[in-house]
């Protein structure tokens, strides 16, 4: 049991020292995954967001609001990428450039870097 948890802690130790996070939420600069919102923050986060099911879904129906998939697992987050750039493309094929740019996905330790990202209050909390 001892030497399954020294991996898992390695595991994210690994991430963590691998991926750096900013060191405040004003110095985060979201441009790069979101080229069309240069202006716009995340205002919606998906934390844990496994394979994107949700961030798929979410996206034609808040097409303006910049969605953010956050996941600890590598290739994981490798897939999730591949599969936005993927319906950007068919989505620009068809005749909408604007289709899918409004989300993206992040490789990263939620639990301890989360307040690195996002300013209070700037993800939408359900009532």
């Amino acid at each position: 049991m001892s030497s399954l948890i020294m991996l898992w802690n390695s595991a994210h130790l690994k991430i963590i020292s691998a991926n750096s996070s900013p060191i405040n939420p004003s110095s985060m600069d979201w441009t790069p995954h979101f080229p069309g919102f240069p202006e716009k923050k995340v205002s919606i986060a998906d934390i844990g967001c496994g394979f994107g099911g949700l961030l798929f879904a979410l996206a034609p129906l808040f097409p303006e609001q910049p969605i953010l998939g956050m996941e600890i697992r590598i290739q994981v987050t490798e897939f999730v990428h591949q599969k936005i750039s993927a319906l950007r493309a068919q989505s620009t094929q068809e005749g909408n450039p604007h289709g899918y740019q409004n989300i993206s996905v992040l490789r990263g330790n939620a639990q301890k870097f989360l307040p690195n990202f996002f300013e209070k209050y700037q993800v939408i909390t359900p009532p």
